[in-house]
This record gives structure tokens, C-alpha cells and sequence, in this order.
């Protein structure tokens, strides 16, 4: 927040803003004349009943009463220039935010910042396991007494930051950020063939240190230091009693801890006022030794490694340069290194049917490159072209359960004209044409046999796509003022007959404003967002059956598509009735479907999977009332609705114990909030 803005958000909008963000805060801020350094906004909410989805990230998640507190205190030293700022946002609530600085311009500054995020799991499990949330659990059976357990997560996070100038072209800048993240994470694993509940315990520790310095010449400025981040899973595995079946392992391995560490130079030189260029070059070391084998899964151990020293170097170089020849005309070219290096010894670890397995050494080289340039045409037109090229190498592993492919080449090319039109109407026009090709593909390759294959990850088949994007922006009469975007895109994959076929996607989205008068105000907005897959498999047994339930033959070719569509829609209003009272509504609208369809190559159709939605619709009704010139009052009521149809997780059971995982399919929360301000300086 800049240090001459007015606090200006009261406890209450702020942390519907966080929970919600801009869809909810539409027209939360007081106006006022005047704008004093400080202010400090507490009140009181009230949330109807429980509920899982309205305080996922926010904790008003539970019936009752919530305290709201939100502050904002600054004060400037004449005589030094000193700047001493607190800020405290959602005090009152388990999403708080708390940030204080000091800073003497051009000189130093120093700032602490805690933040505090929660996260509920959205699904209420019932079940009878011990020990939730330890790194040892105890299994019941489907006949144990069971009962609602709550599973979530909360992280705190701590960051120290500080900046200090040496003379007027250095300066040295540090930061340290430390989280702690807790909890439990919904989770599972497979004991005598039956697929059991076994939540994840979460106690995890992030920590990231970055330490600069700069230099700020006239014609160059450069920035070098070094960034290290380091992981610890403080439980490194999980006992499961009673011993499960071979199946499962327990100890069960749970995320290991590691580290990496970079160094860095980045900068820019200006050769002349229309010539500028730029790099970046970076050296990472990433590194893992913990132990990641504790029990005896499925075959034969052969190395009960206390360490993989598992390591992985990467190194990235980027340069660019951008000019402008000529007055009409401007060029940019960036190119950009990246090898990554995985250094991890290959060793035996267990063996499967006669067979020693190893793990997977994967390194990969990429290299990427852009030219573009724009010219400004006659009549308020201006013209880019442009083209991307990437290139990836990839090692071949020994032991590769898809097809592989050791190389991938794509180039786009992009052309686009913009104008303005006039002083109301502003365009945009850009077309984008790719295509994706790569080196011959590799047959799958297991223990003791190698097996052909017509099937391959989508991410490295044969693609064509192009796409166009309009944006126009639009102001038919001062009061209103309107934007359009509408994207279209299509992918079309060759190569094998198995595996992707086509895509398609599109976005439509259209905002505008209208403002009665400086009182009443206006805005709306409505989008519709639309992504489609088809493939093709082929059945490998005859436990498929058709729509009248036989038996399909071994061989057949079978298509699946899957889609995704996505409305939402908006309106907010805001005003004064009188001098002294604002009111306001905000409406917000979303619906989300999956499609999930199915069809053989003879016409008929197996069992089709139902489709998935999930509705939101949400009312926020708000009023200000000013007291005097330096307080007032606020009234904030919203109505949460929600709607799921979510057949997955409907009365899921693990049949191991008999666990149960449910979710409201149905849930409607209404949330009424109080609050009061005050301003000073």
C-alpha cells in the first residue's frame, strides 16, 4: 500500500475481499474528501451454520460469532524523512495479515510480514481410523465405532525483508521467508486390494533466504546474489497398524525433504536511447538425501538406501534486445538456455519379477527463441509479426511405461493489427499458428519385455493449433464504457492412431460500466469459458460392455470426450440516496460442467458417465452511514448458495474399514457483519 493512500477498507470488505476477491468487493470502499494517514475499522459478523466451502480459505466456517478488526498506522519523521508503517487486515480472523515497516528514502528500510492462511478440505470424512494427524495410525474394520473427523490445513508464514543503499548506485537488499504448514490432507493407499483411508499428516517447514545486490549505472544495471530455499517434512513416514498386505508399504514414505540452491546475474546495458539489451544467467544445485524406502513393498529389496542423493543442476541463460531502428518501426529478439542435468546415481533398489528396478535418471536440454516486430501503419494501425521456436532433448530412460520421445520442436507464429479508432473505440486483432513435431517415438520398455505401443503422452504428440484473440474496448457516450474479449482456438494431433485427436477452446467475455450520475454508479459483466478433448483407446479385455451390456471384443477402438464449460456473470450497484448514506448490491453467478463421453467404433455407446456441475450464487447487500467527518458506520449481509452434483465423492466408502467421505451437496449460509470506523492522523 502506498504510504499517502487512505485506509480506506473497512475490517469487515477486507476480509470478504480476501476471501472472495474483487467479485465480492466491488464497491467496499467509503469515499471521502478527505483522506487522513491512519485509520482503524472493528466490528462484529455472524455466520448462520456450518459450512465447508463460504470459509474454506477465510475461517468463517463455523456457526456462531466472528470478531473483525483491521488497522492501518503510519507516521513520517520530518526531520529524517522516516517512514514507520503497521498494518493489520483480518486481525479478527484465522486468514490475518499483519505487516509492519520502516524506511528512510534512498537510504535503508526494513519490514516484517505474517500472514496466516487456513484450508479446510471441503469433504467430511466418517471413519474409525486412530491417530489422524500423527505420523503412526491405527486401522479399524467395518464394524469399528466411526465418527465425523475434519480434515485441514493451516500455514504460517513469517518474512523478514531489509534494503539498504550504498551511495547512490548500490544497494544491498535481503529477505528470509519461513512457513510452517499443518494439518492433515485427505489421502489414501491399497491393503489387501482394497483401497483404504490413510489421511497424509502435514508438518512441513519452507524456508527461502534471497540476498542481492544492485547496481544502477546511467547506461547499465546489473543484479546478482544468490537463492536458496529449503524443504523439511518433519515426518518422513507413516506406520500404518495392523501391518498391511503386500500391497502397501509401512513404513509408507511421505515427502521427502530437500534443498536447492542459485546463483544469479541479470541486467540491462542501453547502447543508445533506441537500443537496449538484457540478460539473465543462473546456476541451480537441488538436492535430496533422505532416506525413501522404510518397508518391504511388493518384490524383493535389494538396497535399503539411507540416501538417493538425488541431484539435479540446472543451468539457464537468457538474452534478449529490443530497439527502435526507425520512429515507425520496432524490433525485439530474446533467445533462452535451459539444461537440466539430473546427477543422480542409478541404482538398484528392488527386484520384481527376477528383474533388479532402478530409479529414473531424466535430464532434459531446452532451447527457445523469439523475433518480433511491430511497424506503425497509416490511419492509426499498428502491425506485429512475430515467431516462437522451442526445441526440448530429453534422456531415454531404460525402464518406460508410455511411448518416449527423445525430441520435441514447436514454432508459432504470430501476427497481429491493432488501431485506434477513434477517441471511443479501441481495437485489437491476433492470430497465433503452432505446429509440434518431435523425433521418432520409443516402445515401451518393462522388466524382461518390451512392448510396441500406438499411445503417447499428450504433451509430446504431433500438434497443429492455431487460435485468434479480439479485444475491443468501447465508449459509445460518456456514461458508459464497455470491453470485449473473445478468444478461439483449435488443436489438431497427428501421428498415431491412439491418443489424442482434437481440441478445442474458446472464451467470451464482455464487461461494461454506465454512471448515472457522481452519484450512481454501474458495472455488469458476463463470460462464458469452453475447453474440449477427444481421444482414442482400445479395449485390452472384455470386461467392457455396450449400452445393451455385451461383452466388447479385444481390439475394439473405443473414443472418449471430455469438456469443460464454465458461465459466470456479474452486477453491482452503488450509490446515494441521501448526502450522507451509500448502498450498494453486488451479484455474482457461476456455473461449471464437465462433460465425460464415450463411444465405440461400431455406433453403440458403452455406459456413459453422468455429468459433473457446480453452481454459485452469491448477494452481497452493503450500506455506509458517515457519523462525522471522521467516522461511521457499515452494514455488510451476503447470501451464499451452493450447488454440486459432485457423483465421485457421494457416499464414497474405502472398503478396507468402511471409511466414508461425503461433502454437502446443497449448502446455502448467510453471513451479517457490523462494523465501525475511525480515521485520524
Amino acid at each position: 500500500m502506498n504510504k499517502h493512500q487512505f485506509f480506506r477498507r473497512t475490517a469487515l470488505s477486507a476480509a470478504l475481499l480476501a476471501a472472495f476477491g474483487p467479485g465480492v468487493a466491488a464497491g467496499d470502499e467509503v469515499t471521502e474528501a478527505t483522506k487522513p494517514d491512519s485509520g482503524v475499522d472493528v466490528g462484529a459478523g455472524y455466520v448462520n451454520k456450518d459450512n465447508q466451502r463460504f470459509g474454506q480459505y477465510n475461517g468463517l466456517n463455523k456457526q456462531g460469532g466472528y470478531g473483525l478488526l483491521d488497522f492501518y498506522l503510519q507516521k513520517r519523521e520530518e526531520e529524517t524523512g522516516t517512514w514507520t508503517r503497521f498494518t493489520g487486515r483480518n486481525v479478527g480472523l484465522d486468514s490475518r495479515e499483519l505487516h509492519f515497516d520502516q524506511e528512510r528514502q534512498g537510504n535503508w528500510s526494513y519490514s516484517i510480514d505474517y500472514n496466516q492462511i487456513p484450508r479446510l478440505s471441503p469433504y467430511t470424512v466418517n471413519t474409525s481410523l486412530q491417530g489422524i494427524g500423527t505420523n503412526s495410525v491405527t486401522q479399524g474394520t467395518t464394524a469399528s465405532p466411526k465418527s465425523d473427523v475434519e480434515l485441514k490445513t493451516e500455514r504460517d508464514i513469517t518474512t523478514l525483508g531489509g534494503e539498504k543503499w550504498l551511495g547512490s548506485r548500490f544497494n544491498v537488499r535481503l529477505s528470509f521467508r519461513n512457513e510452517d504448514k499443518d494439518g492433515t490432507r485427505l489421502w489414501g493407499g491399497e491393503t489387501g486390494g482394497n483401497m483404504a483411508f490413510i489421511p497424509e499428516p502435514i508438518n512441513f517447514n519452507t524456508r527461502q533466504l534471497e540476498a542481492t545486490l544492485g547496481f544502477i549505472g546511467e547506461k547499465l544495471q546489473l543484479s546478482g546474489g544468490y537463492y536458496g530455499s529449503m524443504f523439511t517434512n518433519n515426518n518422513s513416514s507413516l506406520t500404518i497398524t495392523p501391518a498391511p498386505a503386500s500391497n502397501l508399504i509401512s513404513p509408507e514414505p511421505l515427502v521427502p525433504g530437500n534443498q536447492a540452491h542459485q546463483a544469479f546475474l541479470q541486467g540491462g546495458y542501453s547502447f543508445t536511447n533506441t537500443t537496449r539489451g538484457n540478460f539473465k544467467v543462473s546456476y541451480t544445485r537441488a538436492t535430496q538425501d533422505e532416506q525413501f524406502i522404510f518397508g518391504n513393498p511388493t518384490g524383493t529389496l535389494l538396497n535399503n538406501l539411507t540416501s538417493p542423493n538425488a541431484r539435479v543442476d540446472t543451468t539457464i541463460a537468457q538474452f534478449g534486445v529490443s530497439a527502435r531502428p526507425m520512429p515507425k518501426l520496432s524490433l525485439l529478439a530474446n533467445f533462452r538456455y535451459e539444461d537440466r542435468a539430473d546427477k543422480t546415481p542409478e541404482t538398484p533398489f528392488v527386484t520384481a519379477g527376477g528383474v533388479g528396478l532402478t530409479n529414473t535418471v531424466f535430464s532434459r536440454i531446452t532451447r527457445g527463441g523469439k523475433i518480433e516486430g511491430s511497424y506503425q501503419l497509416p490511419k492509426g494501425y499498428r502491425a506485429t509479426l512475430g515467431v516462437d521456436v522451442l526445441d526440448t532433448d530429453r534422456t531415454v530412460p531404460d525402464v518406460r511405461i508410455v511411448s518416449w520421445r527423445a525430441k520435441n520442436d514447436e514454432t508459432t507464429y504470430r501476427a497481429e493489427l491493432a488501431r485506434s479508432m477513434s477517441e471511443t473505440v479501441n481495437g485489437r486483432l491476433a492470430l497465433l499458428h503452432s505446429d509440434r513435431t518431435g523425433s521418432d517415438y520409443l516402445n515401451n520398455v518393462k522388466p524382461g519385455a518390451t512392448y510396441t505401443t500406438t499411445l503417447a503422452p499428450i504433451i509430446w504428440a504431433d500438434r497443429t493449433r492455431d487460435k485468434a484473440r479480439l479485444t475491443l474496448d468501447w465508449m459509445p457516450t460518456n456514461p458508459l464504457s464497455l470491453q470485449l474479449i473473445a478468444e478461439d482456438g483449435r488443436d489438431d494431433y497427428s501421428g498415431l492412431p491412439l491418443g489424442p485427436q482434437t481440441g478445442k477452446e474458446y472464451f467470451y467475455s464482455i464487461d461494461g460500466t454506465y454512471v448515472f450520475s457522481e452519484s450512481f454508479r454501474a458495472n455488469a459483466w458476463v463470460s462464458r469459458n469452453y475447453t474440449r478433448m477427444d481421444q482414442l483407446s482400445k479395449v485390452v479385455n472384455t470386461t467392457t460392455v455396450d449400452e445393451n451390456g455385451s461383452p466388447v471384443p479385444n481390439g475394439t477402438v473405443w473414443g472418449a470426450q471430455l469438456a469443460n464449460r464454465g458461465d459466470s456473470a456479474g452486477l453491482g450497484v452503488s450509490g446515494k440516496p441521501t448526502g450522507q448514506l451509500e448502498l450498494g448490491v453486488n451479484f455474482l453467478y457461476q456455473y461449471d460442467t464437465t462433460y465425460q463421453g464415450m463411444s465405440l467404433a461400431n455406433g453403440t455407446e458403452p455406459p456413459q458417465l453422468p455429468d459433473y456441475y457446480y453452481k454459485l450464487v452469491r448477494v452481497q447487500v452493503y450500506g455506509t452511514h458517515p457519523l462525522d467527518k471522521k467516522s461511521g458506520v457499515r452494514l455488510d449481509v451476503i447470501n451464499d448458495r451452493r450447488t454440486t452434483n459432485d457423483w465421485l465423492w457421494t457416499d464414497f466408502v474405502y472398503p478396507q474399514d468402511g471409511t466414508t467421505v461425503r461433502q454437502d451437496t446443497h449448502a446455502v449460509v448467510t453471513f451479517v457483519g457490523v462494523s465501525y470506523y475511525y480515521r485520524f492522523q
